[in-house]
C-alpha cells in the first residue's frame, strides 16, 4: 500500500545526485529493449521522467485520501526531477532529449564506476560519441507530461519522423559497458 509506496520513493530519494537526478548503478536501466544510450551507471533520463510523473500522480492520489502533506512531499518531488530533466537531459543544439547524460560531470561518475567494477573506462571522447538521442526517450518526454510547451514540438517531430519512414532502430544494449 502507501507505506510500500513511501519507502520506494525514499529509495528514489537516497539514488538523487547532486543534480537532482535519479542515478542508479549496476542495473538494467531499461525503458524498453532497443538500441538506447545505456549503460550500467548514468543518469537515465527516461527513469527520470518516469519517476517525475509517477510521483506527480501519487500525490493526486494522497490528496484525494487527505494526506495533503503527503502529497505536497511528493508533487514537489516529481516537480524537482522534472526541472532537472529539463535543465540538464535537454540537448539545445539536438532540440532532444538525450538518453542518457553525457557531460564532465557524468563522465567522472562513470570513470569511478569503472574503478569501483573493475571495468577499463573509455576515453572521454569515447564516451562521449555513445550519447544518442533516441524516439523513445523523447516519446517518454511527452507521455510523462515532462515537456514545456515551446519543446512539445520537437518531440512530436522526432516521433512522426520515425512513424513517416519507418527507421527505427531495434535492437538490444548488449554492449552496455
Amino acid at each position: 500500500g502507501l507505506a510500500d509506496m513511501d519507502e520506494c520513493f525514499n529509495r528514489c530519494r537516497l539514488q538523487t545526485n547532486e543534480r537532482g537526478l535519479f542515478e542508479v548503478d549496476e542495473a538494467w536501466n531499461l525503458i524498453e529493449w532497443a538500441n538506447n544510450d545505456l549503460m550500467t551507471c548514468g543518469e537515465v533520463t527516461a527513469n527520470n521522467m518516469m519517476l517525475a510523473y509517477c510521483l506527480i500522480e501519487v500525490a493526486k492520489l494522497l490528496r484525494e485520501l487527505g494526506r495533503i502533506e503527503k502529497a505536497e512531499e511528493y508533487e514537489n518531488m516529481g516537480l524537482s526531477y522534472r526541472k532537472a530533466v529539463n535543465r540538464f537531459c535537454w540537448d539545445e543544439e539536438e532540440h532532444a532529449y538525450v538518453d542518457t547524460i553525457r557531460d564532465e560531470n557524468a563522465y567522472a561518475h562513470y570513470v569511478q564506476h569503472c574503478k569501483k567494477t573493475g571495468r577499463t573506462a573509455y576515453t572521454y571522447e569515447e564516451y562521449l560519441s555513445c550519447g544518442r538521442i533516441s524516439v523513445q526517450t523523447n516519446t517518454f518526454a511527452l507521455l510523462y507530461d515532462c515537456v514545456p510547451e515551446e519543446r512539445k514540438q520537437y518531440c512530436v517531430d522526432i516521433l512522426l519522423k520515425s512513424v513517416e519512414t519507418g527507421k527505427y532502430l531495434k535492437g538490444t544494449p548488449a554492449n552496455i559497458l
